[in-house]
């Protein structure tokens, strides 16, 4: 049986105060919604502490660097936790420089993903399954204008958690994660909804985002 101890408590102050003004894309939800939704998805699918901790602070450095460093989350919840933060991390949200093109930063984040240690996958395959159930959620009760949510659009968007599904369906067997699985069938759904949008007008610009389409050596599926 799991069992969590004052760090995972620790954790869990420490990501509601670091996300306090955050709030999801979809929705005036607070963005720690989300850090429970992941840490929950981590223990449920039979990560430990160090996974489930890493859940509740894998956005942290990415869109907190103005408040924390991974020195810190080091220093407070240990290297291991640390490590898996860093690896969930597709740029270091410097306040002081800009961060490269969506397109170009999630392809990198694509291929640093092929090293991944397996705590940092798990946490890396709760994070993109929770965020394409709610994109799901959105557009079931929504239309297409949801894509415009997002930096990646349509085309983008479909193009990553396709590419993020199959590298994890590749890394994380099933006797390890059952999260790839439940990953590629939410993926499939939100394909259908692309095909739909796309065969609804004749102008696709407004599918494609900034820098599109992504590297070569990626393919794209939308």
């Amino acid at each position: 049986m799991h069992r969590f101890t004052a760090r995972y408590v620790d954790a869990l102050a420490f990501a509601a105060e670091l996300h306090q003004d955050q709030r999801r894309k979809h929705a005036d939800v607070p963005y720690v919604s989300h850090l429970l939704a992941v840490s929950a998805l981590v223990w449920e699918d039979g990560g430990d502490e160090v996974e489930a901790t890493a859940a509740l602070l894998h956005d942290a450095i990415e869109d907190q660097s103005d408040k924390v460093d991974v020195a810190t989350i080091g220093r407070r919840f240990g290297a291991d936790v640390a490590g898996i933060v860093m690896a969930c991390t597709d740029a270091l949200g410097l306040h002081d420089a800009p961060k490269p093109p969506w397109v170009h930063r999630k392809a990198e984040h694509l291929r640093h993903l092929a090293d991944a240690p397996l705590p940092a996958l798990r946490v890396t395959a709760a994070d993109k399954l929770h965020n394409v159930r709610s994109l799901l959620d959105d557009r079931r009760t929504g239309t297409r204008d949801v894509w415009l949510r997002f930096n990646g659009r349509l085309h983008g968007t479909v193009w990553y958690y396709r590419q993020m599904a199959e590298i994890l369906d590749d890394r994380l067997p099933p006797t390890v994660s059952r999260l790839p699985v439940l990953l590629a069938d939410a993926v499939a759904q939100l394909e259908a909804y692309a095909a739909e949008d796309l065969a609804s007008t004749p102008d696709t610009s407004w599918a494609a985002p900034e820098g599109w389409p992504p590297p070569a050596l990626l393919r794209a599926s939308a």
